[in-house]
């Protein structure tokens, strides 16, 4: 997946939280551990829990 051009202030609040929702499933499905991103992740994902 490939991003070429997105603009992160011109999305909406219900948008901003889908895009990195989706982020975040796409690390789950590569596992962070496989990424070297745990302690990020960690952090990632519990403000995205709030």
């Amino acid at each position: 997946m490939e991003i070429n051009n997105l603009s992160l202030t011109a999305l909406s609040n219900e948008e901003h939280f889908k895009f990195f929702t989706d982020v975040d499933g796409l690390i789950i499905t590569s596992t962070p551990a496989a990424l070297e991103i745990t302690t990020e992740h960690i952090a990632f994902s519990a403000t995205l829990e709030n």
